[in-house]
C-alpha cells in the first residue's frame, strides 16, 4: 500500500478514509499460506463458509517413481493435490463428527449451528 500525502485539495481526512478502504479490502484477499503433511487415518474435510456446508475434499493423488542415484534403486512416493475452493476452510480429522466439533472450537460456526453435510 502507498503512502498517501497531501497535494492539491486533497486533505489529511480524504487520505485517511482512502488507507483504510485500501486496509479493508487487502483483508480480504486469500492466498497460499503453506501445505499440510498427511496424517495417517485422518480424512480432508472442507467447509464452505458462505453457504455453510461441510463434506469431504476433492483431491488427487499423484505416484511419482524416480531411480535413485546412489543406490539405482526405483523408489516411488506418492503426492496428494487439493482442488481449492473458494472460500472454504480445509482441515483434516478422524470423522465428519469430530471436524465439526473443531470448527466450534475455532469459532467458525456457533456452538448451536446446524450446518448441512455434502454427501
Amino acid at each position: 500500500m502507498d503512502i498517501l500525502t497531501p497535494h492539491d485539495g486533497i486533505t489529511n481526512e480524504k487520505i485517511a478514509k482512502q488507507q483504510i478502504e485500501a486496509v479493508e479490502q487487502k483483508q480480504n484477499e486469500y492466498k497460499l499460506i503453506g501445505q499440510l503433511i498427511k496424517v495417517s487415518g485422518h480424512t480432508l474435510f472442507k467447509f464452505n463458509t458462505t453457504t455453510r456446508t461441510a463434506g469431504k475434499a476433492v483431491s488427487e493423488e499423484k505416484i511419482i517413481v524416480e531411480v535413485n542415484p546412489r543406490t539405482g534403486q526405483l523408489e516411488t512416493r506418492t503426492t496428494y493435490s487439493v482442488n481449492v475452493e473458494k472460500d472454504c476452510y480445509y482441515e483434516q480429522a478422524l470423522n465428519m463428527a469430530n471436524f465439526i466439533k473443531r470448527l466450534r472450537r475455532r469459532d467458525i460456526i456457533g456452538p448451536e449451528e446446524i450446518i448441512t453435510i455434502e454427501s
